[in-house]
């Protein structure tokens, strides 16, 4: 569990810094990126979005928009 926890960190690292560097877009503007790039085993349930921290980013963007 320790190893598997630790690739799950290293790729949602991996993730967030590839989407959030510009030297990077190139990748990103393929037509089946997001495809391709998220895969899962046909066994396992399909990912959901954390609501509470889908809830942090609307208040964070509300309070960043001055609301």
């Amino acid at each position: 569990m320790k190893a598997f926890n630790k690739e799950v960190a290293n790729k949602i690292y991996t993730l967030l810094t590839f989407m959030s560097k510009p030297e990077y877009a190139r990748y990103r503007s393929r037509p089946y990126f997001f495809k391709e790039l998220f895969y899962h085993p046909a066994d396992w349930d399909l990912p959901e979005f954390d609501k509470d921290f889908v809830g942090a980013l609307e208040l964070w963007e509300k309070e960043a928009n001055g609301g």
